[in-house]
């Protein structure tokens, strides 16, 4: 009999680890709450590069990550590495305000089932920083159009 999955928090702005077993079987859910104006989910694979995770959302796909070819020669288990390196099977979700209950599924394990990733999401005040600074940056476009109009 297959054990019930429990809940996992997430920390905001930083990658929490995630285990998984084969492939098709799904991961415990990550619950947490998006603020105002959403966010976008990081999700990696680490390790030996090739896992491809399916990623729910209340049961509901929302994407899948990146395809690549496995790659046994390619290790890391620094999650911010694997992200940006195009050889890692990585994925960003955007979500929208409110809560999220997120599952992961592996789909393809290469290398005999089993292994890690991670999942981010990020600081509330990340999301804030970056709504003031696009706010700050469309003011100044906007005065420095209306002085140029002035000087003509």
């Amino acid at each position: 009999v297959a054990e019930s999955a429990k809940a996992v928090s997430l920390n905001p702005g930083v990658f929490t680890g995630f285990t998984f077993g084969e492939a098709g079987t799904p991961t415990s859910s990550f619950d947490f709450n998006v603020g105002e104006g959403g966010a976008n989910l990081k999700v990696t694979d680490v390790g030996f590069a090739g896992d491809i995770f399916q990623v729910y959302n209340f049961g509901t796909v929302i994407g899948s990550t990146s395809s690549v070819s496995p790659n046994p020669d390619l290790f890391t288990a620094n999650a911010a590495e694997a992200f940006n390196h195009p050889l890692f099977r990585s994925g960003s979700f955007s979500l929208s305000e409110g809560n999220q209950s997120i599952t992961l599924t592996p789909t393809v394990t290469p290398f005999g089932g089993g292994g890690s990733g991670f999942i981010q999401v990020p600081e509330p005040l990340t999301i804030l920083g970056s709504m003031a600074a696009i706010g700050i940056g469309a003011f100044l476009k906007r005065e420095y159009s209306r002085k140029n109009k002035l000087v003509k």
